[in-house]
C-alpha cells in the first residue's frame, strides 16, 4: 500500500494505487448489468481527498478500501449517474474502553463499462456512528 509522505498535508503528491478486481459478478447479479472484468484504481486525487478530509480515519479508510471493492456490503447505481457504480462497505471496529463504532465507506466507481476504472474522489465518503 502506498502512503503519502505527510498525510493530511495539502499540496503534496498522492499516488494512484490498484485496489483490485472490479466485483463485476456481484454487480451484474445485483443490478442486472453485463460488466466485463477489470481493475479498479484509486486516483491520486481520491487518495489526496482521503488524506486531507479524513485525517483521523486515514488508516481505517486505507485498510478498508480494498475490502470495499472486493467484498462490498452493498452495491448500487444512482439514477443521475448511470455510468457510475456505488460500492459500500460497513466496517465495525472496537476502540479503547470497549466502545464499538460502525463506519460506512462509500466509493463511486466511474464508468465500469469501460474495463479498468477509477475510484472517484468526490464520492469517497466515510460516516461514523456516535
Amino acid at each position: 500500500m502506498l502512503l503519502p509522505s505527510r498525510a493530511g498535508t495539502r499540496g503534496i503528491g498522492y499516488q494512484a494505487q490498484r485496489l483490485g478486481q472490479l466485483p463485476h459478478e456481484i454487480i451484474n447479479c445485483t443490478l442486472g448489468l453485463e460488466l466485463e472484468p477489470g481493475e479498479v484504481y484509486l486516483s491520486g486525487k481520491a487518495h489526496r481527498h482521503i488524506a486531507n478530509d479524513h485525517v483521523a480515519d486515514y488508516r481505517l479508510v486505507m485498510d478498508a478500501i480494498e475490502l470495499a471493492i472486493s467484498e462490498p456490503t452493498y452495491v448500487g447505481q444512482a439514477p443521475h449517474h448511470p455510468r457510475n457504480i456505488e460500492v459500500i462497505k460497513r466496517v465495525t471496529v472496537s476502540e479503547e474502553g470497549g466502545v464499538r463504532r460502525c463506519y460506512v465507506l462509500s466509493l463511486s466507481v466511474s464508468n465500469p463499462m469501460a474495463g479498468d476504472v477509477i475510484a472517484s474522489s468526490q464520492h469517497t465518503r466515510l460516516r461514523r456512528s456516535k
